[in-house]
């Protein structure tokens, strides 16, 4: 097969060849090896560079950046901050304020390309054990089969105690916005509005265009969509083609691109390229939005509930005059799998996987002697101006990690990016501690949605000794996803179902309470 002809069946399938032939050439060349996490040490908060953004503060910062900062981003008016020292601190009630403000200037970008498919498997799903898959597995049938086949983000976010279906992820993040613009119109608050940006897949883009179309006629929304900067069929979008995958390391060299046969024809066989590739596939629409008039923009998974805007942390990034943010939340017992932060012998904070680039006795050792381990939520807030102007260095230096693999399709290499390794290539980054229970609620699995719902507490299944620990697990994530229902989203019980408030409710709310309303 010639090298066009391969060209042209990487196009059949929606694989980028650019990027998969530029990784494979590297790959040849000795030139992919992902750089090894050099662990220096677990840092602990500081109150500089590692925040506890959990409590009502204060949180100090330097004068004369803060008020350089508000110069830049209020030409001709200037918000005053108090006292005159060289640092100043300031309350979450002050910090959520000027958040409100600068979210009209902010997008809010929702990585939105998977499909339901790993989500709903049975398999994956009995991982935790069968005494706990045997309680939830009516549930997990049922709604198994109604997810299959849809993007995860218009699959339901939570089970009602009724055990009808929630609304959607997304319709949840949109139902935010809007009351954020709203609350901010209430407070006279300049700018274009926060807005929904997207990066899809081939996969999911079709289905989440008709979903954002229907969302018009949805009860969570409805009332709520004249406060969306533009029509949510305008959402701003790009899809993310899949990767190329490459032939085994067994195999020998060179590598060549690993091969399938379909309909008697050889094609590719790729594979989504990870979420590190945003810093390249969203590129138009990170350029769009900063020529739009926006300057800060958030960027995190969709299948988290607790990924929401953080006013008093879109504030503090603000006045730091850091490139970015990024939230952790202190590690447990149960976070055994995901990044933790670390600082490299240079100095700078990273953030690598544990088992992957991280030894997992390591650290057990850090734990065991009591330095605090911050687990990373998959949470980014960028400086959008940095960002764009940085993006090619980004995309340059991001790792590509290699892994092999044995599946029923055969053995082969795959290559992906973790957008959280952006924190290793930054000067200088903010780290929020947050609570996990209101800023981590992801469900990477459908039992990881029942368990947050709370369901089935009554069986007597949850007092045998192995699944005690389970119980207690869904109560803490079951309160925290009550109190962004009663908070930030805008709900109120009634009986056994969560019931979305209405326009003038939520306005009622905001003139009672203001930002505070809005606030994880």
């Amino acid at each position: 097969m010639t090298e066009a002809e391969l060209q042209a069946r990487f196009a059949e399938i929606g694989a980028d060849w650019a990027f998969s032939k530029d990784v494979l050439d590297r790959l040849n060349g000795g030139h992919l090896a992902a750089p090894p996490a050099t662990v220096a040490g677990f840092p602990p908060l500081d109150g500089r560079q590692i925040l506890d953004l959990r409590g009502d503060g204060p949180w100090t910062v330097n004068r004369a950046g803060a008020e350089a900062a508000l110069k830049s981003l209020f030409p001709g008016e200037v918000p005053a901050l108090p006292g005159t020292g060289p640092t100043v601190d300031l309350d979450t009630q002050t910090l959520e304020t000027l958040g409100l403000r600068l979210s009209q200037v902010t997008a809010f970008g929702v990585l939105n390309g998977g499909m339901a498919t790993s989500y709903v498997d049975s398999k994956k799903n009995q991982a935790l054990g069968a005494g706990l898959y045997a309680i939830y597995r009516a549930d997990l049938e049922r709604m198994g089969e109604a997810a299959a086949g849809e993007p995860k983000g218009i699959t339901p976010a939570f089970v009602q105690a009724d055990g009808t279906p929630g609304p959607s992820y997304l319709e949840l993040k949109l139902r935010v916005l809007c009351q954020i613009n709203l609350a901010a119109k209430k407070a006279g608050a300049a700018g274009p509005g926060l807005q929904l940006f997207q990066m899809t897949s081939h996969s999911t883009d079709a289905a989440l265009r008709s979903a954002l179309a229907a969302f018009a006629r949805s009860p969570v929304l409805a009332d709520l969509l004249a406060h969306a900067p533009r029509p949510l069929s305008e959402t701003p979008t790009a899809v993310q083609e899949l990767v190329g995958t490459f032939t085994p390391a067994k195999d020998g060299q060179p590598r060549k691109f690993f091969l399938v046969k379909r309909d008697g024809r050889d094609v590719p066989y790729a594979l989504p390229g990870g979420h590190g590739q945003n810093f390249r596939v969203l590129r138009k629409v990170y350029t769009d939005l900063l020529a739009a008039g926006y300057r800060y923009t958030y960027l995190g998974n969709v299948d988290n509930l607790g990924f929401l805007p953080s006013l008093k942390g879109l504030a503090l990034l603000a006045l730091s005059g850091a490139p970015a943010a990024f939230d952790f939340a202190f590690k447990t017992p149960v976070d055994v799998k995901g990044g933790v932060l670390y600082r490299e012998a240079s100095g700078h904070l990273n953030c690598a996987d544990i088992g992957v680039a991280i030894a997992a006795d390591q650290v057990k050792a850090a734990e065991k002697s009591g330095v605090p381990i911050l687990f990373n939520c998959a949470t980014g807030l960028f400086d959008l101006k940095r960002l764009v102007a940085d993006l090619d260095r980004i995309t340059r230096n991001l790792p590509v990690r290699l892994s092999e693999q044995d599946k029923d399709v055969g053995r082969y290499a795959q290559a992906e990016q973790v957008t959280w390794e952006v924190i290793g290539l930054l000067d200088g980054p903010l780290i929020f501690g947050i609570e996990k229970n209101r800023r981590f609620l992801a469900a990477k699995l459908l039992l990881d949605c029942l368990l947050t719902s709370g369901l089935h507490w009554d069986d007597p299944r949850f007092k045998q000794p192995d699944l005690v620990p389970f119980r207690a697990l869904s109560e803490g994530l079951n309160a925290g996803l009550q109190a962004l229902l009663e908070g930030p989203l805008g709900f109120r019980r009634e009986g056994k179902r969560w019931v979305p408030l209405t326009e003038a409710e939520i306005s009622r709310r905001i003139s009672a309470e203001g930002a505070a309303f809005l606030s994880v």
